[in-house]
């Protein structure tokens, strides 16, 4: 089969630098139990390696945060994930002297840090994905941030000024950011756009936009969690409309599909993938012959 591959593909920096960061703490605190708080990074391949190196992984989707921070004793070693994080969760864990690590993207942390200035004198109106890790923690920083969610939109009533900033969750398509752009100052034409898409996820975005590909299978490798992907994979499907267009997290995942007459692929993937995982799949699929 033909593999033609759109890099960059793998972990970008962000990632990186959070696994990184927390195989350090691991062999720094060797006689205490270390957690993240949420996913890493969005991949379970990811969890399942820091499993393995005994870092707990702790679901934080359908619990009470709160309760469960209040928990952890000077025994256990928290690391907050690399979406950013509600800050209050760190004045409670040291109120029980609980030592605490922050994987934030330096990308993500930028976006917290303008909006923590901005909101303290202006409405800013957050386009992102309800739920996600880093529309919480940007919401978290005051009732002056107001969710644009990309599924239930807006209420507008809760926005008050005629000139609010427009921030924007990193990870989100920027052709979608663009659209939403537009609706939104046609509501309030002197509102203050601040566009913080990704590096990486903006150059892995156009790559797809902007590379010609005629053949059988686009392949986007990364998880069902991560928002990067879903994007990439819905890029694709817009663009490549002649191809066959899949989504897969590993190699196992991919096995699931009949790629019965598929005699050429384009693979990249989504930010958080392993390049382990692309790597497998570049080899089995190397070894499909379907001429």
């Amino acid at each position: 089969m033909e593999i033609v591959e759109l890099k960059p593909y793998g972990y970008c920096y962000g990632v990186k630098k959070a696994i990184e960061l927390i195989k350090e703490v691991r062999n720094t605190h060797l006689d205490k139990n270390v957690y993240v708080f949420g996913m890493l990074v969005h991949n379970n391949d990811v969890v399942k390696y820091l499993n393995k190196l005994g870092i707990i992984t702790i679901d934080i989707s359908k619990i009470d945060k709160i309760q469960r921070l209040k928990e952890f004793t000077s025994d256990d070693i928290v690391v907050f994930t690399a979406h950013g994080h509600d800050k209050s969760y760190e004045e409670i864990l040291k109120l029980n002297n609980v030592t605490f690590y922050d994987a934030t993207c330096k990308n993500v942390e930028h976006n917290l840090k303008l909006i923590r200035s901005l909101s303290k004198e202006n409405q800013i109106i957050f386009i992102g994905k309800k739920s996600h890790p880093e529309t919480e923690a940007s919401l978290s920083i005051s009732s002056n941030v107001i969710l644009y969610d990309l599924k239930d939109k807006i209420d507008y009533a809760k926005v008050t000024s005629l000139t609010p900033y427009i921030v924007n969750q990193t990870t989100l398509s920027f052709l979608e950011t663009k659209s939403i752009h537009l609706e939104l100052l046609e509501k309030y034409p002197n509102a203050k756009i601040v566009d913080e898409i990704c590096s990486q996820t903006r150059i892995r975005q156009q790559n797809i936009i902007s590379t010609s590909f005629n053949g059988d299978l686009v392949l986007i490798v990364g998880s069902v969690h991560s928002s990067n992907t879903d994007k990439l994979y819905m890029l694709s499907k817009d663009k490549y409309k002649n191809s066959k267009v899949i989504k897969v997290e590993n190699l196992e995942d991919l096995k699931k599909h009949n790629l019965d007459g598929i005699k050429s692929c384009l693979i990249t993937s989504g930010t958080s993938t392993p390049l382990e995982a692309i790597l497998e799949i570049k080899e089995y699929l190397g070894g499909i012959n379907n001429e």
